[in-house]
């Protein structure tokens, strides 16, 4: 019997090894990768101003194939508002500088891909995070730490609407 079994074994993947026929169409859940996106509910800006600049993160997103990239910046945003808040404490984060560097480079840093695919998209967001902790390389207080957060806030909402 457990020879038999080996046999069968054996038969199979000689006729793989043969034929060798595309198992990722005939079995889907091979060779691709398993990402996982879950869409956050995130609030909508209370300032009119930023709400409005957000809006066009939406534009730039509202795309039928971008839904799945806004869904990634949408959690990428809110994890870097949540982060930015919660370094009042340890301060690791102390400059406007390194807060302007942690945006531009997060989205490398997740492997998003997402250069030269947006027309627009990285500059609005450069431009929405510039107008609220300004573009000199100051350290950072409490006031604009909350400003980054929310500027961080007010992206992952325009994202989100983008993946709606």
């Amino acid at each position: 019997m457990n020879n038999k079994v080996l046999l069968l074994v054996g038969v199979v993947l000689l006729g793989i090894g043969f034929f060798k026929p595309d198992l990722p169409s005939i079995i889907p859940s091979i060779g691709k990768p398993n990402t996982v996106v879950s869409v956050i509910e995130v609030a909508e800006p209370t300032d009119p101003d930023l709400r409005e600049k957000a809006l066009k993160i939406t534009e730039i997103l509202s795309g039928p194939n971008s839904k799945q990239d806004a869904a990634k910046l949408s959690q990428l945003w809110d994890d870097l508002a949540s982060l930015i808040a919660m370094d009042a404490e340890n301060e690791i984060i102390k400059t406007t500088a390194e807060i302007r560097e942690a945006n531009s480079v997060s989205g490398q840093l997740m492997n998003l891909k997402l250069k030269n695919q947006y027309e627009g998209l990285a500059e609005t967001a450069k431009s929405i995070l510039v107008d609220s902790i300004g573009d000199d390389n100051i350290i950072i207080n409490e006031d604009i730490r909350n400003k980054a957060a929310d500027a961080f806030r007010a992206l992952s909402w325009g994202a989100y609407q983008g993946a709606k």
